[in-house]
């Protein structure tokens, strides 16, 4: 293969997933068994006695496929598609030969017993329904069920869990059974957002190598079973079934996929640049120590980012008081001021925000009595103990109320001078199942939470800094989060060597399912990382999308390290920004086209089966091959 330059040594990225705990269904022996089948309104319907299922032809060269039956809630919005985004396009049916043929797909199918098989416009398969593939329960629950392909590879489902190691407090212990792997045949993917940690979440996309795509549309907690031989199982406990199928080249299918989802937008141009992070900066003495270490030692860095101690406290409240979401008059009194001096220095902020609402917090009371949080079975609302001390409140993000409060107080936040957004506990990381939000059982919403709550804040841009370039990190999301301007990072890692592995497949995986702004804690969020580790973290970093050091109260800065390491990362730092350019141009490729930033090598070289088998390795956009130092 013909690659532009190397920059890093290339080493094998392993990682394990934790035992899931997400239970199998049963499903029942029933499955849809259509009578007849016609042409309607540009859209094909197969009847049977209690169900249909209609297929219409979209443009470029993609089939949707929806289930409607009484048990099956297949009208509900999911709010993972834009509207209209991909327009109708024609086909021909022939009833004699059973084909439905569009422009560059087609369906071939059968009643009895019903099957559906998808082919490309040369007529290879791509992929096929399993005899008896659709069936639901009188609860909702249902499962699809997919014939494997010939190449036995998967690729996308979202951020997966990988986690050799577990911080518990007083060390490390061995918690994990298997590596991760790209392809994410041989296992079971839970759709369901939740922080162990580190992050875990599974997005219902598949990318398939021989050509196709498969999205399921619904947000309701399910998983993937890729474990039998034959074939692939998506079950849900409810929601639509729903689902898109792709055809095309990979990039052809991931350029539909993001127009059906939104794209990316561009985001500020100083997000090429380092982000400077670790929880413990607690005053405007500390960061403008920050600021004048690297100023004075003519280190590049665009962005400090503030952690919980930037919140406001009660006069009767000690420590951190998450949900007030103002500024602390003890460690900043004199925020508005000293963030115009952090810009004139050539920073921006970034402050961290969280659904959750302390008792001890001003909030409390106004988003109770305004009725926009989560409620229990009875209807009020739901009080939990956050991180086991705290009495709170979650704020409802399906609820627009609640969307609204909450990007108000996010509107008030930016006035003061805050340029970009850190959602965090959002998975929510303390919802439990006998939830309800705006009458929905958790189950069915859990997963939107993290992107509704964007919603919320790209709906409040657009209107009062219709001019202005919203950016996230968020630790949670779901498939059409990226939309509002959202990027995720993998959570709270360790600093160990195993969990820097780690980062490579997670972040190409996350790139193939759609965030293309991906980035990790450099240095583990964790523990202490040693000079080494540090500064070969920092390497991968600048070649993330997003590059960004983050710790618990240990140091994380380039110039913490002792001098020879300063030097180095000096190098690498300086190296960053003058490739800013490159990044920026694949940024907008990105949202224009749907290439992610981190490319796995199949992507850009899918003849090559060994491409297919590299893990610890991308293309850094088109041109540079990234092979990071992992030991």
């Amino acid at each position: 293969m013909m690659m532009a330059k190397k920059f890093l040594l290339s080493a094998i990225a392993l990682g394990v997933l934790l035992a899931l705990t997400l239970a199998a269904p049963a499903w029942p022996a029933g499955s849809f068994a259509p009578a007849r089948v016609e042409q309607s309104n540009g859209k094909i319907i197969f009847s049977g006695a209690d169900a249909r299922l209609e297929i219409q032809f979209l443009e470029p060269s993609v089939v949707k496929v929806v289930l409607f039956s009484d048990q099956v809630n297949s009208s509900l919005e999911t709010y993972m598609t834009v509207a209209d985004a991909l327009k109708p396009a024609s086909f021909k049916m022939d009833g004699a030969a059973g084909t439905i043929s569009g422009d560059k797909i087609s369906i071939h199918y059968r009643l009895k017993p019903f099957s559906l098989k998808f082919l490309d416009r040369d007529g290879r398969p791509l992929l096929a329904l399993a005899e008896s593939g659709l069936v639901w329960n009188d609860d909702g629950s249902f499962s699809i069920a997919f014939q494997k392909t010939g190449s036995g590879r998967y690729f996308g489902l979202g951020e997966p869990f990988a986690n050799f190691e577990i911080f518990n407090g007083r060390g490390l212990f061995a918690h994990a059974t298997r590596p991760v792997h790209l392809n994410r045949d041989g296992s079971i993917i839970p759709i369901w957002n939740r922080h162990r940690p580190p992050s875990e979440m599974g997005l219902p996309f598949v990318l398939g190598p021989e050509g196709w795509g498969l999205m399921m549309d619904n947000p309701w907690k399910a998983r993937f079973d890729f474990l039998q031989t034959d074939k692939f199982v998506y079950q849900a406990e409810g929601g639509p079934a729903r689902f898109y199928v792709f055809a095309g080249s990979m990039y052809e299918i991931l350029n539909a996929y993001s127009r059906l989802t939104g794209p990316t937008p561009m985001p500020p141009r100083w997000v090429t640049g380092y982000l400077q992070s670790r929880y413990g900066y607690a005053s405007e003495d500390e960061f403008r120590w920050l600021m004048d270490n690297f100023r004075s030692r003519q280190i590049p860095c665009d962005g400090l980012i503030f952690d919980l101690d930037w919140y406001r406290c009660a006069p009767s409240h000690s420590g951190i008081c998450m949900g007030e979401l103002k500024w602390s008059t003890n460690n900043f009194p004199n925020a508005i001021e000293f963030l115009k001096e952090l810009h004139s220095r050539g920073f921006k902020a970034i402050t961290i925000i969280e659904p959750q609402i302390w008792k001890s917090s001003s909030n409390f009371k106004v988003v109770r009595e305004l009725g926009i949080v989560a409620k229990n079975h009875g209807g009020e609302p739901y009080l939990f103990k956050h991180w086991g001390t705290e009495d709170a409140l979650l704020v409802d993000f399906l609820n627009p109320a609640g969307r609204e409060w909450f990007s108000a107080r996010v509107k008030e936040i930016h006035e003061s001078g805050v340029d970009g957004w850190w959602t965090d506990l959002n998975e929510p990381e303390d919802d439990h199942l006998d939830m309800f939000f705006s009458g929905q059982p958790d189950a069915a919403v859990h997963n939107l939470q993290a992107l509704l709550q964007h919603k919320g804040m790209f709906d409040m841009y657009q209107k009062h800094f219709p001019d202005e370039r919203l950016f996230i990190i968020s630790r949670a999301g779901f498939i059409g989060d990226w939309r509002y301007g959202a990027g995720i990072w993998s959570g709270d890692v360790n600093c160990s060597w195993s969990h820097l592995k780690n980062q490579v497949p997670i972040g190409i995986s996350s790139s193939l399912s759609g965030y293309g702004l991906w980035n990790s804690d450099v240095g583990g969020f964790h523990g202490v990382p040693s000079p080494e580790l540090y500064t070969r973290w920092m390497q991968f970093g600048a070649f993330c999308p997003i590059y960004r050091a983050h710790g618990d109260h240990s140091i994380r800065e380039p110039f913490s390290f002792g001098e020879q390491a300063e030097q180095n990362l000096k190098k690498i730092l300086n190296l960053r920004y003058r490739l800013s350019p490159y990044l920026y141009t694949n940024f907008y490729e990105l949202h224009t086209s749907g290439k992610p930033v981190m490319r796995a090598m199949f992507l850009e070289f899918p003849e090559d089966s060994k491409a297919y088998l590299q893990e610890s390795q991308y293309m850094y956009g088109p041109w540079l091959l990234v092979a990071p130092v992992t030991r």
